[in-house]
């Protein structure tokens, strides 16, 4: 794993409009960022692969490489590039596509300075989190393998044998300065009580900065009178573990009576192996005192990017919203005018059949465009629900009543299957039958795709601890790579003109907005199945 080179205040501007370069990079310069520029996409790759940015600008239209072809560069030299796409008013497809192919987000041009100056903060506030989590994820890699329990267990079984020891010992202080064995070797539960009896002694009675050899002189010693323990404890050695004059517990060895006793020769090695596990012990204790605090840290950085996250994309609907809602207005009136006219002329006599059957593909095309832009519009602006009790059963039949003719026109029959007694819910009846509306119209248009004949719907309604629904087709199904992406924005496996991919996740919002949830099941060539679980009650504000 490798860290970036420090790009804390650095941005590339990417524009082909010289003016523009030069006036957004005196204005960032004096507010104290390094601002780099680039007059095209090319210049701008070969800038990025000597040098990293913090953030980068880049204009959507510009000659040689459009800012879609550059962004897609840029991306395959780093991946985590916090790039900003900077959008004219009609640039609305291109935006949404730079954003799905990894543009972190879009200004509308002209720019203001404000807004801009808040996107590059939260463009640095995105990388600077992503370090500390790479920080994090190297260190964790680094002392992974720093387990004092492993250390204990392998240390000893170096030191037994080298110290011609029959008993063996770590004893460490706890959190209350009470001695306990940490792990041993050859200690008997008597040998062990009597061990931390002498240990607490020790410890209270001289300051743990030398070690002490246990014989029978130390058995005499009058400040260690009374201790328990068999006579053949007390042939060993004690070296205390400190570090930087922290006392942390001590290092044992025993052997039997009848063995030699250990001399100040074995007592300064066992000092000097003490030494080294105190400072091992004292390292890694600070490593674990950090990994839990840098835990606690990733912890609420990652609720913190998600909080972020969520209030982003507030924002970028927000801004969509605006471009979407001007867009809408000059779309729709043209369309209002070619469907009421089609259908005008459809109403005509004298007009000839082929005439007629090119009117109904203009109409059914044009109504399809109406459509796409009020999915924008739910998506990028929705409306705040409505609660009132609902009568599930009714919502489902002004449902079918608007998807009759979709119905027909793909010779699909639809089944409804509710109890006799059904209680009301608490939602907003004009969008629940939306997300009713999508999931019809989605197994229509599969079963057209795909020409699927006698396409079947079946509608199941059940009163479990929440209201539930099952929406299930015999349609072709869905591959299961797709499965986890289908509720995404803009994801969509349809041809052009079947949508813009926005239905499941307009859907996907408003069940939440119901505190509810909605999942999907499918199986390729037998069909697809959306159930909806919904509460009975809201809690209205």
């Amino acid at each position: 794993m490798s860290f970036e080179k420090n790009t804390s205040n650095k941005i590339l501007i990417v524009d082909d409009d010289s003016e523009m370069l030069r006036f957004y990079k005196e204005q960032l310069r004096m507010r104290g960022f390094d601002v780099h520029t680039a007059s095209g996409g090319g210049e701008a790759i070969e800038l990025i692969k000597k040098d990293a940015y913090g953030v980068i600008i880049l204009d959507l239209r510009m000659q040689l490489m459009d800012g879609i072809e550059t962004l897609e560069h840029i991306k395959s030299l780093d991946s985590e590039a916090e790039i900003i796409m900077a959008s004219g008013e009609g640039d609305i497809d291109k935006a949404v596509e730079s954003m799905k192919k990894g543009a972190v987000d879009f200004i509308q041009k002209p720019i203001k300075m404000e807004e801009l100056l808040s996107l590059i903060e939260k463009s640095f506030d995105r990388r600077q989190i992503q370090h500390l989590i790479s920080l994090y994820e190297a260190s964790n890699e680094i002392f992974s393998a720093m387990k004092l329990e492993n250390l204990f267990e392998s240390t000893l079984d170096y030191l037994v044998p080298l110290f011609r020891a029959q008993e063996c010992a770590i004893i460490l202080k706890n959190e209350n300065n009470s001695l306990f064995i940490a792990v041993s070797r050859g200690l008997s539960q008597h040998s062990r009580l009597g061990l931390l009896q002498m240990g607490e002694k020790i410890a209270h009675a001289s300051p743990l900065n030398h070690g002490f050899l246990l014989n029978p002189f130390f058995k005499k010693d009058n400040a260690f009178a009374g201790l328990n323990g068999d006579a053949d404890h007390f042939n060993g050695l004690l070296a205390p573990l400190s570090d930087h004059d922290q006392a942390l517990g001590f290092l044992y060895f025993g052997r039997n009576q009848n063995q030699e006793y250990f001399t100040g020769e074995d007592l300064k090695n066992a000092m000097m192996f003490a030494s080294q596990i105190a400072h091992t012990i004292r390292s890694t204790s600070l490593y674990e005192n950090i990994n839990e605090k840098v835990a606690s840290l990733k912890k609420a950085q990652e609720e913190l990017i998600l909080i972020k996250s969520k209030m982003e994309e507030k924002e970028r609907l927000a801004n969509l919203g605006m471009m979407i809602s001007g867009l809408a207005h000059e779309i729709n009136n043209p369309l209002t005018a070619v469907i009421g006219y089609s259908d005008l002329l459809l109403q005509t006599s004298g007009v000839a059949l082929d005439i007629k059957e090119q009117l109904n593909i203009v109409a059914r095309e044009a109504q399809r465009c109406r459509e796409m832009v009020q999915d924008l519009l739910e998506y990028s602006k929705p409306r705040k629900p409505q609660w009132k009790m609902v009568d599930l059963v009714a919502v489902v039949r002004e449902t079918m009543e608007v998807s009759v003719f979709e119905l027909k026109r793909v010779g699909a029959d639809i089944h409804v299957e509710v109890p006799e007694s059904l209680p009301t819910i608490e939602a907003d009846p004009s969008k629940i039958k939306q997300v009713l509306v999508n999931l019809i119209k989605n197994s229509c248009q599969a079963f057209e795709i795909n020409k699927v004949e006698n396409g079947q719907i079946k509608i199941n309604i059940q009163p479990e601890s929440r209201m539930t629904v099952i929406i299930s087709d015999n349609g072709p199904g869905i591959p299961p790579e797709n499965l986890l992406d289908i509720f995404k924005p803009f994801f969509t496996t349809k041809a052009s003109g079947f949508g813009t991919g926005l239905g499941l996740n307009i859907c996907k919002m408003i069940v939440g907005e119901h505190k509810g949830e909605i999942s999907v099941s499918s199986v390729v060539g037998e069909g697809t199945s959306f159930k909806l679980c919904l509460p009975y009650r809201q809690t209205i504000p």
